[in-house]
């Protein structure tokens, strides 16, 4: 949700970074006779910048990536970087439904799902901001995409 949002929840959980968090939760998923995870990060041109660093930190931790530039969302991927823009209107059934082919990760939760559903038909807004409410919250620790940044946007005009 955009923080201007009438919805925006600021009590959700939050993660902060932690390199050696990350890697003794990469040590612990890898098998002790193979310490090399390989992952393919697939990225829009734009953020390419972006998707090198990424590369360098993760192989820092032990973590060989490979970039591939992509146009649009992949049908499958590993991990994606792009842009997802966040509407005005907080209903995010497109995004993160689990009916929808444009569902961004696939997720299927039902609660999820069931909290998608009442908040589209829901018109009273006081009870949707309380269904948005705790959509955030469910999403943010299920955790089906991690979200790194917004990147700011200004616009110029004469007058």
């Amino acid at each position: 949700m955009r923080l201007d949002s009438w919805s925006y929840n600021s009590l959700v959980k939050t993660y902060d970074y932690s390199s050696e968090r990350g890697h003794v939760l990469i040590n612990d998923f890898l098998p002790k006779d193979n310490r090399t995870l390989n992952l393919e990060l697939s990225t829009l041109p734009e953020y390419l910048k972006t998707a090198d660093l990424l590369k360098s930190q993760l192989e820092k931790e032990g973590v060989n990536i490979s970039l591939k530039v992509v146009t649009s969302i992949p049908e499958n991927y590993q991990l994606y970087l792009g842009l997802h823009d966040i509407p005005d209107d907080p209903d995010q059934y497109p995004y993160w439904h689990s009916t929808q082919n444009t569902s961004l990760s696939k997720i299927e939760d039902p609660k999820l799902d069931k909290l998608l559903e009442d908040g589209r038909t829901t018109h009273d807004q006081k009870k949707r901001k309380q269904i948005y409410l705790e959509f955030q919250k469910v999403l943010l620790e299920e955790l089906p995409a991690l979200f790194l940044y917004y990147p700011d946007q200004y616009e110029i005009t004469r007058i």
